[in-house]
């Protein structure tokens, strides 16, 4: 039996040094072309062009599905083509969407991570746009068990959390426990210094305002709901600027057929007001 030369050895060594660098490298760029059409597809979201996002997102969940990859890009990209689609009223297509991207993301971060909450959270809200108040009660107490694990007590999604539990618990008629949870998102927003730019929140509401004009109520919702958030966390929770856009998101939410829910948003206003 002849004996391999160190010649053949070494040429050998190369051959498999090259195939692996040529993988990883085409494994790089083939993530790096699906991030950057994640970006354009966030870029088209942003403006309202919403059959170029659609367009963008599925061309990276196709580039990821081909090449058999399961990674926290294509997690994004779902997530983002569920956003997208939740944000058109289009339910039904962003269910699965938001799924498989939570099943994704605990298979790839753990089921305690803030990735999972996020899209947890997601999840409920999209839940709570159906009605369907008993699985987004469910998915929200799962969403601030993670954050008490995970987050600093001061964090404003924790405060944020807590307000939209108590939202669903009041639509319920738990009013009692959902109190508890105002009081306590309170408390989280207490913590923090108030500081911060309005400019944002400000643009925000006007954009919501244009398509609350223009009949596009799911995604005036969206944009109130950004807004408030940002004024609470720079001017606390019972600044004036809040109370306006709980009554901002009644409307829009009335405009849906959620009066129930429309109802528990104008009372926060007017609480918010009395004091």
């Amino acid at each position: 039996m002849r004996i391999p030369t160190r010649r053949f050895l070494f040429g050998l060594l190369l051959v498999v040094w090259s195939v692996t660098v040529w993988s990883v490298s085409g494994a790089s760029a083939q993530e790096t072309l699906r991030r950057s059409y994640n970006d354009g597809g966030d870029k088209a979201n942003k403006e309202g062009k919403y059959p170029e996002a659609e367009r963008l997102f599925r061309t990276a969940i196709q580039e990821a599905d081909s090449a058999q990859v399961q990674d926290s890009t294509l997690a994004y990209s779902l997530g983002r083509l569920a956003t997208s689609f939740q944000n058109q009223g289009k339910y039904p297509e962003a269910e699965p969407l938001f799924k498989r991207a939570l099943q994704l993301r605990e298979k790839i971060d753990g089921t305690n991570s803030t990735n999972v909450a996020a899209t947890l959270n997601n999840l409920a809200v999209l839940y709570r746009r159906q009605q369907k108040f008993d699985e987004a009660v469910v998915l929200q107490r799962r969403v601030i068990e993670i954050q008490e694990k995970k987050l600093p007590a001061e964090h404003p999604d924790r405060a944020i959390a807590r307000r939209s539990l108590a939202a669903l618990l009041e639509i319920q008629g738990e009013t009692d426990e959902a109190a508890k949870l105002d009081a306590q998102a309170l408390e989280v927003l207490r913590r923090r210094p108030r500081s911060g730019d309005t400019a944002e929140a400000l643009r925000l509401t006007k954009e919501g305002n244009t398509h609350f004009e223009n009949g596009d109520y799911v995604r005036a919702e969206a944009l109130y709901s950004s807004a408030r958030s940002v004024y609470e966390q720079a001017l606390g929770p019972d600044a004036a600027n809040v109370a306006q856009l709980w009554d901002n998101l009644s409307r829009a939410i009335a405009k849906q057929g959620r009066e129930k829910e429309a109802a528990v948003y104008t009372r926060r206003a007017q609480r918010i007001r009395a004091k």
